[in-house]
């Protein structure tokens, strides 16, 4: 009996010759039951061992995943490339006409004292007016896409006047600084080569350089007597001028400039880049190929990997025809989604900065804080700041009273999904001035030389996504992202509690039940048996 037991435990593929004391002496009976029981018991125990594998391969697996999407952003890379511009797609269908209606508030600088200002008694002091709401829907026309990789259209603009947000009417009458009389004084000083005299009578101005009017008509356009006298010959060196002298004047329309952009289908480090303004990969105002690139996003995406990395980014503004930095400054929360803050930097506009000299014509660079948009705008003697000239010059604000700069107020910044390149909000704002040049020409006598007037600002804003926007965003940034992560942490969590469970249950099996014979040692055994 011993002998058969101990071939069968520890030498199966032996087989013993009974001997003739064992053939005399039978196994008692269930003997062979018992070795049945033992064999379907290893059975079990295999597949209770292969089931433990395969659940310590799932939870390696899952743990290596999570590593693996949390370090390499795979999920978010993915989503990227779904933002790409390809037509018959949703993403087409909203970069083509946007459901986000942005804001336009538009603050005007009422001029108070112009007659003690005249009679040298005061320097000339402003009150800030406004703001004057428009609510501002896009669409994109004509798109067309040259190549397989870019895409161009014209930007179709419709402004929606709000009454409610309105502080003030639009049939307010203020005092503001003349377009046409500065305009005018503007071309005759270039025309006349900064003579020390005027060549001109007195009487050829009847026009002082400010003037009453009513806010509608400064933003939507008024007829001039001396603009329409002049405008032809105005045409003849600086294009076809408007029709009225206005702010938004033929704004309400579709945009006579024509973008073309990368799709970011070959490269989505190219999404949203403007390569060519109508058809041109350069202008032609400035002095140098650099100032004169066309480059940088239009504003509407830009390139996840570099939002990602918190590299600079760039946006192409028409209205300056120039391209303006952004440097990351924080990380926050927009409309409930992580997002990166961004701003220009404080030298943007400065003439210390070496990228700026190349924007500074005839040699000469305006004060810190100013940009000349003349060669953008008809060369008018426009100069463009951030408002109340905010991170300017302080001596510009020694030529107004009123001004009072504030960075809550007056900063540009722009805030943008830190995966996904998408705007989440922002606040745009610019300020528009005009230059009072030419002291020796009569209505001009009272003033500074280049004195630097504020006539108006603008801010364009998104404070507040739409639901079924920000709905599909935030399924992409936390479902997308996060779901997997969930899932594959249940996925380890889980598998360690039933390994855990069973290697726990066979530490107590083992500490509880009794020693039995067919468990000792094989030595232990073998020295018996001898």
């Amino acid at each position: 009996m011993v002998d058969v037991t101990l071939n069968v435990t520890y030498a199966p593929v032996r087989v013993a010759k009974p001997s003739i004391a064992a053939m005399n002496n039978p196994p008692p009976k269930g003997a062979g039951k018992m070795i049945g029981k033992e064999d379907a018991s290893r059975c079990v125990s295999i597949f209770k061992t292969l089931g433990l594998a395969s659940i310590m391969i799932f939870a390696v697996v899952s743990l290596v995943g999570m590593i693996v999407i949390w370090k390499s952003g795979l999920i978010e890379r993915v989503i990227s490339q779904q933002l790409v511009i390809e037509k018959d797609t949703e993403v087409y269908d909203v970069w083509v006409k946007p459901p986000v209606k942005p804001i336009v508030n538009i603050f005007v600088f009422n001029y108070t004292n112009v007659a003690e200002f005249t009679a040298g008694k005061e320097k000339l002091k402003v009150k800030e007016v406004g703001p004057y709401v428009y609510r501002l829907s896009l669409e994109k026309v004509r798109v067309v896409f040259p190549t397989n990789d870019t895409v161009s259209f014209q930007e179709k603009k419709n402004y929606q006047f709000d009454p409610v947000l309105t502080k003030g009417s639009l049939d307010d009458v203020l005092m503001v600084p003349s377009f046409t009389v500065l305009g005018t004084v503007h071309k005759l000083d270039k025309l006349l080569g900064g003579l020390p005299f005027n060549p001109l009578p007195d009487s050829f101005f009847t026009k002082e350089p400010f003037e009453k009017i009513k806010v509608r008509d400064l933003i939507w356009g008024y007829d001039d007597a001396i603009y329409d006298t002049v405008r032809p010959f105005l045409n003849m060196v600086s294009g076809d001028l408007p029709a009225k002298m206005g702010l938004l004047v033929g704004k309400n329309s579709t945009d006579e400039m024509r973008f073309t952009i990368n799709t970011g289908m070959q490269d989505i480090n190219k999404l949203g880049i403007v390569s060519a303004i109508n058809g041109k990969k350069k202008l032609s105002m400035w002095r140098s190929n650099e100032c004169n690139r066309v480059d940088g996003s239009e504003g509407s995406m830009f390139p996840p990997p570099q939002v990602a990395s918190g590299l600079r980014l760039y946006i192409f503004l028409a209205q300056l025809c120039r391209r303006i930095p952004f440097d990351a400054i924080k990380f926050m929360v927009t409309n409930g989604m992580p997002a990166v803050r961004y701003a220009p930097p404080e030298d943007v506009f400065s003439p210390d900065n070496p990228e700026n000299q190349c924007y500074c014509l005839s040699g000469k660079c305006p004060k810190n804080g100013l940009f000349n948009v003349g060669p953008c705008v008809f060369d008018s003697p426009t100069m463009a700041s951030f408002p109340h000239f905010f991170q300017g010059d302080p001596s510009l604000l020694d030529e107004v009273e009123g001004l009072k700069p504030d960075a809550e107020k007056h900063q540009f910044y722009l805030d943008v999904h830190h995966k996904f390149g998408v705007p989440l909000g922002g606040k745009s704002r610019l300020q528009i001035n005009i230059v009072a040049k030419a002291k020796n020409i009569a209505p001009m006598k009272r003033f500074k030389r280049d004195t630097i007037l504020p006539v108006c600002w603008f801010e364009v804003s998104v404070d507040e996504l739409p639901p079924e926007v920000k709905s599909a965003l935030k399924l992409a940034t936390h479902t997308a992202s996060h779901g997997l992560m969930y899932f594959l942490l249940f996925v380890f969590v889980f598998s360690s509690g039933v390994i855990a469970y069973y290697a726990t249950k066979r530490t107590r099996a083992k500490v509880a039940r009794p020693l039995i014979y067919s468990e000792l040692p094989k030595k232990l055994i073998l020295v018996q048996k001898k």
